[in-house]
């Protein structure tokens, strides 16, 4: 299983929102778990393509995904990522503002 780094946790370079194809390259999670997750609840995108059409991943999405990922990674079941995603979630997303804050002052 492939774990997103914060260098590849995010938007483009560009910093447009990624399309689940690309999210599953960086990422190492299927389309089809991608898309379980999505009707499930647990990773929805926060953003849509110009047309609306298609779901749209964000860093914060992305940050969310590579949570899961160490939780399950670390032998969790469902059950316990269900229960700490948000809280852990939000921690790691500070996390990488904090580092991108820091990084962009160098």
């Amino acid at each position: 299983m492939h774990h997103c780094t914060p260098i590849r946790c995010g938007e483009s370079m560009t910093g447009e929102a990624l399309s689940i194809g690309q999210v599953s390259a960086q990422t190492g999670v299927s389309i089809a778990r991608l898309e379980h997750w999505r009707r499930s609840g647990l990773i929805v995108p926060s953003a849509r393509n110009a047309s609306g059409k298609h779901h749209r991943y964000i860093r914060s999405d992305l940050v969310r995904i590579r949570v899961v990922l160490e939780l399950l990674g670390h032998g969790a079941s469902m059950a316990d990522v269900w229960r700490q995603i948000d809280d852990r979630a939000a921690v790691a997303f500070h996390a990488e503002q904090s580092r991108t804050s820091l990084d962009s002052t160098d």
